[in-house]
């Protein structure tokens, strides 16, 4: 969902608030220029709170948040003022980033050193032509064909989240179970 987010914010949501909305472009751009100040400052906080409660845990936990915030972020942005705007996505930047914040040291556990780099290089690549490249073309044609209605687009929104909580939660599951348990330590005399 991280490459998804950010097409979708700096693609989507760009295009759905200048041309349906019908908000200032130049008005749009400083939003989202804001809004990249404060994933700057919340993406460390993140991770050092993952730290504390653990990646897995903190991943799923920021993943559902965005699913609970994602119907007032829309109608937020639905209402095409700028600061309404802005707080309506700084709802979804906060937990979405901070599951971003921690991807790239989850899945560089998830994989054996010998094949780490292409794993996460072909699970990344694979993940933003398949799924992140396409998610702006996908939201808008739901927003077109829902004429205008943004639940189908909420839906989809909504769909990516939970599809990508289920893969952290299936993954860390799997790197639970792969990783050996220590031996016994051995009594000395």
């Amino acid at each position: 969902m991280g490459i998804s987010a950010a097409y979708f914010t700096n693609t989507f949501v760009l295009s759905w608030t200048t041309n349906e909305l019908h908000m200032n472009r130049q008005t749009m751009l400083y939003v989202l220029l804001a809004l990249s100040v404060v994933q700057f400052l919340w993406q460390p906080l993140a991770a050092l709170i993952s730290e504390r409660v653990g990646e897995a845990r903190f991943m799923v936990c920021s993943l559902l948040a965005n699913v609970v915030v994602a119907v007032p972020m829309f109608l937020l942005i639905n209402t095409a003022r700028p600061v309404l705007v802005f707080c309506g996505i700084a709802l979804a930047m906060i937990s979405g980033s901070g599951y971003y914040a921690v991807l790239a040291g989850f899945l560089a556990r998830a994989f054996p050193s010998r094949v780490r780099y292409t794993g996460i290089s072909l699970s990344y690549q694979l993940c933003s032509t398949l799924i992140g490249g396409t998610t702006p073309l996908v939201a808008q044609a739901l927003l077109t064909s829902g004429g205008g209605s943004i639940w189908p687009v909420v839906a989809f929104y909504v769909a990516l989240l939970l599809v990508t909580t289920a893969c952290v939660a299936v993954l860390a599951r799997f790197m639970e179970r792969r990783t050996p348990s220590a031996p016994p330590v051995a009594a000395t005399v």
